[in-house]
């Protein structure tokens, strides 16, 4: 396997636009070679460069754009789906992935489905957009919605062992994956079974090539695999088990050459040569794992000239790659995209998860590592607020963005699948453009030249092999927390790194003229963490580099055992004059055993010490080193001082907007040196010319004149009003009313729950009509004219509508907030007090029994609204209706504690002020305090701005402005976190436990005074 050394990067990451078809042109050419179903490269290691261009870093195309998980979850509609496509072009996304996911009614993979997604594709090819394929419904992949496991003869179900003891007696069982509701009443697959994933891959991929085949490789660049594992999840006694297969003994005799049955206590108990057992267990079962699912799609992807991207299942320590999947890292060889997962907007606590992903890309010379981002954000997250994330992520080398996620409808319980999303129900929906603008050229310029890493630390996985037992997982966690410490610790004295995975490096590593290669990356120091256990190879590979004078730091405690068995020549080595040791991974003590090399960044503080908050890449491109900057750990702007390794010009890159802006610099001994401010969870975009010639002046910091624009602000709402209802009173057939209860499981009891519990226990029958009666107060003058509307999501379930007794009908020709919710007019039925509206029913459930396979007669109670010209007054759990009135004119004011606790929509303000003789020598910014909202939408004198959607939300406002009175309208989005968040939850809590009475409301408004600032 000699050629594995010398895969050259195009044919695994350069994927689409130039890619695929240049990959097929390679291959005609005789440049590669197929061997077992991966392309190797006939000649020596070379990295492809691809070149900055600044023409490309202008108009981008959709190669470089994000790509959100568009998630199919109703019954699709052929307009309804053209549109939202078109939506999707107009925001400027890439394109999509087509992801069935809870609460779809079109049957997956039926003729229907294949219909939608055949239109899809002709649209998405129409606009020059990608379309790309989630290969199952939900996750995680395998199953393909319950249809593996119908597939005759397979031995489908995932298999486990478990160590019983009874009187002092042990025994081993094999044990099976139950049938699951979330799998469609099936089982976890047994991915360690090629024949399940061949199964799987029958169903699912070679179905979208023989309908589709025309469409892959441009329109269809590939397909998204999503958190496969070995996990029985439906099981009490998931993590009590080890992994197992049918063949598991036969496997592990062709991979290891001895018999596994007489060693199995050795896996649940510290008995015998338990390491050295343990070390060849959870290599075969890594490996195995990898060859039965991994490899095989990535080989059938690559024959068809497409992409397999996605991530496993628990990338996120030792522990959970130990009991999930057994290692990440070498799976990542097999994704042409290699990919990971981050839930949420908070910062990780650890590297880990990117290090291990971009480390193989890096050095297997796949260009591109996709970022599937901010899923269960939640809808209270402004998109801003989203930033510092991405951020972060594309600094440790994401550069393919997948957003998580953009709803096809929020109806029901859909909403509630893991929001944030990034659709047209957002009210700021169009500051998606300049967002996705924004992380359009970040990926264009993460993706040009090579990485810069120097340093490799060695990943320890091997060593939670040899400590893991199923019964206690303390050693592991230690060993990961001291791991976790190593990373972090290096990233905050500003050292960027890749790992070094063992079964990786056995293919792919080599000693060359005194640095350490692995595929396309060389490493000047190897720094070898806390540890139990090394292979044989790696040891061989750390002496022969510390003969050529390469240098090896052994951080804390040092192994003892050489491919699990104790070696006195390994502890010597590491405890030797050939290695530097270091007692503790702290910052200071791991920048003192770096002094031999000399770093290529310094960013520090105006107190002169290095911020240890930074995350960086450097990127090298020919003569130009690209460098992106990031922040999210700083809350508020600050200076910087940077220092660069090379002397040349500096340019700050805007990837919002493609402008490209000299810096003033200083260059001497070799060094570069700039300053520069940095917004709150701020980042920057650097390149560095080698050889051209700074601007140098002094490092002065121009104290502006600020001008806050105070005083009266004209402030009114652009969209109805809301009234949130979301409590119920329920009645079954000749019962009493209930006392109010929630409508939706958010609110515990509620009325969803209450009906599902009484019909699977067979208390109620389906033909017994239920009535549900939603009571709110209106305190309004008699007459007062506020166009009220009720808003129903599902008035397709209802026999009868009323409001105080009168019938109500339906307009299916009016919709708000999405498509699905309909609008019900009140008025005629309004009145001043308590206002009674009843629904009556008949229940069915809206899923299949024993699956979440939804039905179109299924029925979904979910809160209502009321819509009109009034404000909303509130107190603890309580709201009703009030007559309108202005807004408050201070800009400062909390809207939602006037009259706006629920509003959706736009809030515009509205200020006049003068400005004497406008000096063309200045520059005139408009600058706002961070909102309480999605964003704005700035307009001056009548001409638009910008959008402003991040920190900080300032604009140039020099061209629009004027002598005399000018003209300000500031348009504010809010978000939907008042009406669809966690109401009555303080994040991140959601669970009953945590259940508060009181409304949890969000502050809505512009959040503080303006101001003029000028330069």
């Amino acid at each position: 396997m000699k050629n594995l050394l010398a895969r050259k990067p195009v044919d695994r990451g350069t994927f689409s636009v130039r890619g695929w078809g240049g990959i097929k042109r390679w291959i005609a050419q005789g440049h590669l070679m197929e061997e077992k179903g991966n392309y190797m490269k006939k000649t020596d290691r070379r990295t492809t460069q691809t070149r900055f261009d600044i023409a490309v870093w202008k108009t981008l195309s959709a190669e470089y754009r994000p790509i959100p998980f568009w998630v199919w979850n109703e019954k699709q509609e052929p307009e309804e789906l053209k549109r939202q496509i078109a939506e999707m072009h107009r925001q400027r996304f890439g394109g999509f992935f087509i992801h069935a996911r809870l609460g779809l009614k079109t049957a997956y993979l039926g003729d229907k489905w294949f219909e939608h997604v055949r239109l899809s594709l002709a649209e998405a090819r129409r606009l020059g957009m990608q379309a790309w394929i989630y290969d199952d419904d939900r996750w995680p992949s395998g199953y393909a919605s319950g249809k593996t496991a119908e597939t005759p003869g397979l031995d489908y179900p995932a298999y486990g062992l478990i160590c019983r003891k009874d009187a002092g007696r042990e025994s081993f069982e094999i044990i099976r994956s139950p049938r699951s509701i979330w799998l469609n009443n099936t089982s976890d697959p047994d991915l360690l079974n090629p024949d399940v994933t061949s199964a799987f891959l029958k169903i699912t991929h070679k179905e979208y090539r023989r309908r589709f085949g025309k469409y892959f490789a441009k329109t269809v660049p590939g397909f998204f695999t999503d958190e496969p594992s070995y996990v029985m999840w439906g099981h009490d006694e998931k993590f009590r088990c080890i992994p197992w297969t049918g063949k598991m003994e036969e496997i592990f005799r062709k991979r290891r050459g001895y018999e596994l049955k007489p060693y199995l206590k050795s896996l649940f108990s510290d008995i015998g040569d338990f390491r050295k057992v343990r070390l060849d267990f959870y290599q075969t079962v890594t490996e195995q794992f990898r060859d039965s699912y991994a490899k095989k799609l990535f080989d059938w992807c690559g024959k068809q000239g497409v992409a397999s991207t996605g991530h496993v299942m628990m990338e996120e320590t030792l522990l959970s790659q130990v009991q999930a999947v057994g290692a990440t890292m070498p799976h990542y060889e097999y994704l042409q995209v290699p990919g990971i997962d981050g839930l949420g907007y908070e910062l990780p606590g650890s590297p880990l998860v990117s290090k291990q992903c971009v480390s193989v890309a890096r050095q297997l010379g796949q260009n591109r590592v996709l970022g599937e981002l901010f899923g269960g954000a939640g809808w209270e997250i402004p998109l801003g607020k989203l930033k510092p994330l991405g951020d972060y992520y594309f600094a440790l080398g994401v550069n393919l963005l997948n957003q998580h996620l953009a709803y096809y409808s929020i109806r029901g319980c859909r909403k509630r699948d893991y929001p944030n999303s990034c659709s047209y129900h957002q009210p700021g929906y169009d500051l998606y453009g300049p967002f996705n603008d924004y992380y359009s050229r970040l990926s264009y310029a993460l993706t040009r030249g090579k990485p810069v890493s120097r340093i490799l630390i060695l990943h320890p996985i091997a060593s939670a092999w040899a400590l893991y037992t199923p019964g206690n997982p303390e050693p592991v966690k230690e060993l990961d927390r001291q791991f976790a410490e190593l990373s972090n610790s290096l990233l905050r004295c500003q050292r960027d790194y890749d790992y070094g995975d063992e079964l990786l490096m056995q293919k792919q590593a080599e000693v060359v003229d005194g640095k350490l290669a692995i595929g396309q990356m060389s490493y000047d120091a190897v720094m070898v963490p806390p540890a139990e256990t090394w292979s044989s190879h790696t040891f061989a590979l750390l002496q022969k580099f510390a003969s050529q004078g390469g240098k090896i730091i052994a951080v804390g405690c040092q192994a003892t055992f050489l491919a699990g068995r104790p070696s006195c020549t390994l502890a010597a080595f590491l405890t030797g004059s050939a290695v530097l040791p270091v007692k503790q991974a702290t910052p200071v003590a791991l920048e003192k055993a770096l002094a031999f090399l000399p770093p290529d960044i310094r960013v520090r503080a105006e107190n002169g010490k290095l911020i240890p908050e930074l995350i960086y890449q450097h990127r090298t491109d020919g003569r130009r080193e690209l460098y992106f900057l990031t922040f999210g750990g700083r809350k508020k702007e600050f200076r910087a001082s940077v220092t660069l390794e090379g002397e040349g010009a500096v340019e700050l890159l805007n990837p919002e907007n493609g402008a490209i802006e000299p810096l003033p610099a200083h260059t001497e001994k070799g060094m570069t040196q700039f300053e520069i401010t940095i917004p709150a969870q701020g980042s920057c975009l650097i390149m560095l010319k080698r050889g051209a010639v700074s601007q140098e002046k002094a490092f002065t910091v121009q104290q502006p004149e600020r001008q806050p624009l105070d005083g009266t602000w004209r402030v009114t709402r652009l969209e109805p009003n809301v009234l949130l209802i979301d409590r119920c009173r329920l009645k079954c057939f000749k019962s009493d009313w209930s006392e109010p209860m929630g409508i939706t499981g958010m609110i515990m009891p509620n009325a969803q729950g209450v009906l599902q519990n009484a019909f699977d226990k067979k208390l109620l029958w389906p033909d017994w009509p239920i009535d549900l009666r939603l009571e709110f107060r209106a305190d309004l003058p008699q007459g007062d004219k506020i166009d009220p509307w009720l808003v129903i999501e599902n008035p397709a379930s209802f026999i009868s509508l009323s409001a105080n007794r009168q019938a109500l009908a339906v307009d299916n020709n009016s919709w708000w907030l999405d498509r699905q919710f309909r609008k019900v007019g009140l008025h005629k039925s309004l009145r001043p007090g308590v206002n009674r509206i009843n629904y009556r029913f008949k229940w069915a459930s809206p899923t299949l029994p024993h699956t979440l396979k939804f039905t179109p007669e299924g029925v979904e109670l979910e809160n209502a609204y009321i819509i009109g010209n009034f404000n909303v007054s509130w107190k603890g759990p309580s709201a009703r209706i009030v007559p309108a009135q202005a807004l408050p004119t201070d800009p400062s004011t909390d809207l939602a504690k006037h009259g706006l606790p629920f509003y959706v929509g736009v809030i515009r303000y509205e200020k006049a002020f003068v400005l004497p003789e406008i000096s063309k020598q200045v520059c005139y910014m408009i600058r706002f305090p961070c909102p309480h909202g999605e964003g704005l939408r700035l307009s001056v004198n009548g001409k638009p701005a910008n959008l402003l959607w991040r920190e900080p939300f300032m604009a140039d406002c020099t061209p629009l402005l004027k002598s005399g009175e000018n003209r300000l309208q500031v348009d504010l989005f809010s978000n939907l976190g008042n009406v669809l968040g966690r109401l009555h939850h303080r994040a991140p809590w959601t669970d009953p436990g945590h259940f508060l009475r009181s409304y949890q409301l969000r502050p809505v408004g512009l959040g503080g005074i303006p101001e003029l600032i000028v330069y």
